[in-house]
């Protein structure tokens, strides 16, 4: 379960708030939201949110050896319904290069929304044979209010990762609705 207090979210394990706090993603400055665990020690690992751009993307980081490095980038995609991709790279791209990121043109996940609010994480040919990785559903029927957001996951996936993704998708999303006004 993803509980959020503006910027920054607990994920707990179970259905509800009072489970085991298993982490937190906390605001580190304007774009930037990191990932303490259940002591507020710092993990070295987040995503950075590139605000100065016709599509807004996020950048899925962790930190090697003093290097940041990008491991993912979330990036809205067009459609009738929200849709985000999420390129995964391999070879991992310095934080300093994101602006040279080349994305090809299918994403190794891709994150399908409804108009409630509600949306899957799915991998492979979104068209041909999905595997879907993830379920996201939130509890309330308010358009504007995103959370609290309860995550289903698949074998075998990473819950951080997984919880990283959602969170740039809403702030993306976000982001999306304050410019619309």
């Amino acid at each position: 379960m993803l509980s959020w207090s503006l910027a920054d979210c607990a994920i707990y394990e179970g259905d509800e708030a009072s489970g085991t706090r298993l982490f937190t993603i906390s605001h580190n400055d304007m774009r930037d939201r990191a990932v303490f665990d259940t002591e507020g020690a710092e993990i070295p690992t987040g995503y950075k949110r590139k605000l100065l751009s016709m599509m807004p993307r996020a950048y899925v980081y962790w930190e090697v050896e003093g290097q940041t490095m990008i491991y993912a980038t979330v990036k809205k995609t067009f459609g009738l319904r929200p849709a985000f991709g999420v390129f995964l790279h391999n070879p991992t791209v310095a934080a300093e290069a994101a602006d040279t990121i080349e994305l090809g043109e299918n994403p190794d996940l891709t994150v399908d929304g409804s108009a409630m609010g509600h949306f899957v994480i799915l991998q492979g040919d979104v068209e041909k044979n999905p595997v879907k990785v993830a379920v996201v559903r939130k509890d309330n029927l308010d358009l504007m209010e995103n959370f609290p957001l309860h995550i289903t996951i698949g074998p075998k996936m990473d819950l951080l990762f997984l919880c990283l993704v959602i969170g740039a998708v809403q702030e993306i999303e976000a982001q999306a609705r304050a410019q619309k006004r």
